[in-house]
């Protein structure tokens, strides 16, 4: 059990009998019956912090394999990144990736929030030294599962599998990924080929929306059916995909670590070495 020790409940008083604009208020309520205005409930971020610490262990795990997975943010406000560098983000308070381009992707973010508004952004997860053979053909395709996970995380909108919306520009000689004996000339596909890992880095793009609690008056309605103004108070963060670099780490790990110990089964040979029979 995680406990939060850092809520201010009162914050949200005010809100307890309205739908918050871009919230699950409205649906949660007309779902269930019921919503937790004090943050969210099961829609808050909050809930992500058990699938960080599941990731951690999965981690672990994977580097056992030789997998290794990073993430960090490579857009802000559609201000881009041209530079990758995963150490710069792990000692990014914002998990920026491009050095050059942190400057002004924290400058879009406090511009936000001197306006009282909010901003979205990119998170880039990587993982290197995936076996090839993770994912089966049809049902349990691994792009398609890691596109599920990460979708799963708050505020996710949409999600790019390696070049992703890009493709769609290329010709096929363009985006096809050469072979040779070493290996792969280029990685449009992302590390995977009809849903199963071809041994190349897996390349995620998740796409998180501008935080919904913003500190602008907005129109709504309450759960009586009357039309109202919507004036948010308390802590609301002006990014909200700052913090979701580490959930999409986790949300690839555990999903890899997930369609690893599925792979074992794909053989007799493998469940007879795991389970060898007792004379």
């Amino acid at each position: 059990v995680i406990f939060n020790t850092n809520q201010k409940s009162k914050d949200y008083d005010n809100v307890k009998d309205l739908f918050r604009p871009g919230h699950a208020d409205f649906t949660y309520f007309h779902k269930y019956g019921l919503r937790d205005y004090r943050g969210g409930g099961r829609s808050s971020a909050r809930e992500t912090a058990a699938r960080v610490a599941g990731g951690a262990i999965a981690k672990l795990m994977l580097k056992e394999l030789g997998v290794s997975i990073q993430s960090g943010l490579c857009e802000v406000d559609g201000i881009k990144g041209e530079v990758q560098d995963f150490e710069h983000a792990k000692s990014s308070k914002m998990y920026a990736l491009d050095p050059a381009m942190e400057a002004a992707q924290e400058d879009a973010i406090l511009t936000a929030k001197e306006n009282h508004d909010s901003v979205g952004g990119v998170v880039l997860t990587t993982a290197t030294g995936v076996p090839i053979g993770l994912g089966e053909p049809l049902y349990y395709k691994l792009d398609a599962i890691l596109a599920e996970a990460m979708m799963g995380i708050n505020a996710a909108k949409a999600v790019e599998i390696g070049d992703g919306v890009a493709s769609t520009h290329l010709k096929g000689s363009e985006n096809n990924d050469e072979i040779t004996l070493n290996g792969f000339k280029s990685n449009h596909s992302g590390g995977m080929l009809g849903g199963i890992s071809n041994g190349d880095t897996i390349i995620v793009k998740t796409h998180f929306k501008p935080t919904p609690s913003i500190f602008q008056e907005q129109d709504t309605i309450t759960t009586h059916d009357e039309e109202v103004k919507c004036n948010l108070k308390g802590r609301h963060d002006p990014c909200v995909a700052i913090r979701g670099s580490v959930v999409c780490e986790a949300m690839m790990a555990l999903t890899l670590a997930d369609m690893t110990l599925l792979n074992m089964g794909k053989k007799m040979a493998h469940l007879k070495a795991l389970y060898p029979q007792s004379n």
